[in-house]
């Protein structure tokens, strides 16, 4: 079918408004600006997503929210009930080269964090045999290893295995031998997006705290990529 002058002339017309639209609406905020991506890479690990992570679950933290992000934190693990008292709790980032480190003195987490680096040689078994080892743990539900990646994905079997000690997922909890330790397998897009949605509802009052949460929300969107974009030019196509 031949395109007629004026058919080509009024799709012209239409994709030009629409280019000065996608502009107005960038103009009044409808962008993809983000401070956090100003200063920090969006895949580092460690600068922005552990740390990141660990000010929302420092009780002593600069948001001045206490335990309130913890615990939602916890709930969304459904860990609460078993860590128990989360005001008087420290929260440490690379820990004896443990990502995130939280302890109430008697509960410890463990929690592993996972962007594209790979696991290391018995990483987790040497994290555990730590924590039993310095807090002299003799009960091993004690300690729980919360593993998080992009995806859910589960941890080698290179990362278990340490010094003859192999330990293996069962559901919800590591086993080694007779010991076992809970576990849980968690993803960015799924349990943390879901934590930083009820933290934001929560803080939604609070603008700096609102702004912050909103901001590595569009951060993980960008990550995953899940972030809507309503202007694009394969839309109006």
């Amino acid at each position: 079918m031949d395109i007629q002058d004026s058919d080509l002339s009024l799709f012209c017309d239409d994709f030009w408004e629409f280019l000065l639209q996608i502009q107005e609406r960038k103009k009044r905020g409808h962008n993809d600006y983000n401070p956090l991506l100003c200063v920090q890479k969006m895949h580092d690990e460690v600068r922005m997503h552990s740390g990141m992570i660990y000010s929302l679950l420092d009780v002593r933290g600069l948001h001045y929210q206490e335990n309130l992000f913890l615990d939602l934190f916890l709930d969304e693990m459904n860990l609460k009930e078993w860590f128990g008292n989360s005001k008087n709790v420290y929260v440490k980032k690379e820990y004896k080269n443990i990502d995130i480190f939280i302890s109430n003195g008697k509960k410890h987490i463990i929690l592993e964090n996972k962007i594209w680096a790979g696991d290391q040689q018995g990483q987790i078994a040497r994290y555990i045999q730590k924590i039993e080892q310095e807090y002299e743990i003799t009960q091993a539900d004690d300690i729980v290893v919360i593993y998080l990646t992009l995806y859910g994905d589960a941890p080698s079997d290179f990362s278990l295995n340490n010094n003859g000690k192999k330990w293996e997922i069962q559901d919800d909890v590591l086993v080694c031998n007779k010991k076992r330790i809970l576990y849980r397998q968690i993803a960015y897009g799924k349990e943390i997006m879901q934590w930083l949605e009820n933290a934001k509802y929560e803080v939604c009052n609070i603008k700096n705290l609102d702004s912050a949460l909103g901001f590595y929300i569009d951060v993980l969107q960008q990550l995953l990529q899940t972030k809507g974009n309503t202007m694009s030019v394969k839309g109006f196509f």
